[in-house]
């Protein structure tokens, strides 16, 4: 697989994805700050005051969750680059300076991504950061810095990204075409409003409100879903593959 990969969208069809819902920190529960979150932050904010393009924490693992469910393995060489805005890994190591300060972001990006692919594998994906089922949904456009706002752009990044992974043949013969533009659009809808309004007048609803509303209540069952397709036809290939190098 090259490092680079297509940027076209591609369109998605509504359909009401399955039922299943993410396992949710009951409220009241201290919750603990993972150490790689804070290993990030203290990179992103030390970049913030420099010309380096990176993303912040928020879009990060809205883009490691699509990269954590592809269906095709994608290699950190392949998908570190794309977090600094970058062509390769030797222009993020030249951002990061020494090699200290490479081995330590590296390793906060790779904890973290193997955090959110345990979840996946398991089924059991984390909710998208900045969601709470008590929100607003209107009030998240009107945002500017709102989490679940920037998780959704990590996550349309990571679909750019790694578009061509997706074997048309295959999402047609499992019958997972439409449920993988379904949880797409459920999952990206907030990252911007134009992007919502355009999804509204494709799923032909005229009142905005009601539509987001509706978007934000299926995001539990949106990220369970577009984790269970990816990560099922991830594992059917590997079992095909290790079937042929046995013959």
């Amino acid at each position: 697989m090259g490092s680079k990969r297509k940027s076209q969208r591609r369109k998605v069809v509504p359909k009401v994805v399955p039922k299943g819902t993410p396992k949710v920190v009951p409220k009241g529960t201290p919750k603990v700050v993972p150490l790689y979150k804070i290993r990030y932050n203290n990179f992103y904010n030390a970049f913030s005051n420099q010309d380096v393009e990176m993303m912040n924490y928020e879009t990060l693992c809205g883009f490691l969750f699509v990269i954590a469910s592809a269906p095709e393995t994608v290699h950190p060489f392949e998908f570190i680059p794309v977090i600094f805005n970058a062509e390769d890994m030797e222009e993020c190591a030249e951002s990061l300076g020494s090699e200290k300060e490479a081995k330590e972001f590296f390793g906060a990006v790779t904890d973290c991504f193997n955090d959110i692919l345990s979840g996946v594998r398991k089924n059991e994906p984390q909710l998208p950061l900045g969601y709470d089922d008590k929100d607003d949904p209107v009030q998240i456009f009107e945002t500017d810095d709102h989490p679940l706002s920037f998780w959704a752009s990590g996550f349309v990044t990571g679909c750019l990204f790694i578009e061509d992974c997706w074997d048309s043949e295959i999402l047609e013969e499992l019958d997972f075409r439409a449920e993988l533009g379904s949880t797409s659009m459920v999952l990206s809808v907030f990252s911007e409003k134009s992007l919502a309004e355009a999804f509204m007048k494709e799923v032909e609803k005229t009142n905005f409100k009601k539509f987001a509303q509706l978007m934000h209540s299926l995001i539990p069952d949106a990220i369970k879903s577009y984790a269970y397709i990816g990560w099922s036809i991830h594992e059917a290939t590997l079992k095909v593959q290790g079937k042929k190098e046995s013959n």
